[in-house]
């Protein structure tokens, strides 16, 4: 869809009905050939009977075929550059690694201590003479 938005953009879409779409906007929805590919095109016809739609990529020279609206996710409201690229790190083993279980193994750890420190410091309180 260069140059609307590229690769590790973010689209955020909005559910839509059928009636409220119009060509020209750009449309999110499951993949027919596999429902776990997400695509964003321009859509470029809405049969109202059918209900089904054809999208095209803006740097394609063809229209995909045509889907049911069943399928359809939503429609785009706003694309955030490069933040797609970010949430897809995010859930890489580095961006677990160090978004997720570094600062837990240091809150961990940081407790730890405390604890430790707090019952040394009631053992020493319970064993001193100062305690009547």
């Amino acid at each position: 869809m260069a140059p609307t938005f590229r690769k590790g953009d973010a689209v955020l879409t909005e559910p839509v009905f059928l009636s409220e779409l119009k060509t020209g906007d750009i449309v999110s929805y499951r993949s027919p050939a596999d429902k776990r590919v997400v695509v964003t095109h321009r859509l470029v016809d809405i049969n109202y009977q059918t209900g089904r739609l054809v999208t095209e990529g803006d740097s394609n020279s063809r229209t995909d075929l045509p889907f049911p609206a069943t399928q359809l996710i939503g429609r785009v409201y706003k694309i955030v550059p490069g933040l797609g690229a970010k949430l897809d790190w995010l859930h890489s083993s580095r961006g677990l690694t160090f978004m997720i279980y570094l600062p837990a193994a240091l809150v961990i750890v940081a407790e730890s201590r405390h604890l430790s420190v707090t019952h040394k410091h009631k053992r020493y309180l319970e064993h001193s003479s100062f305690v009547s």
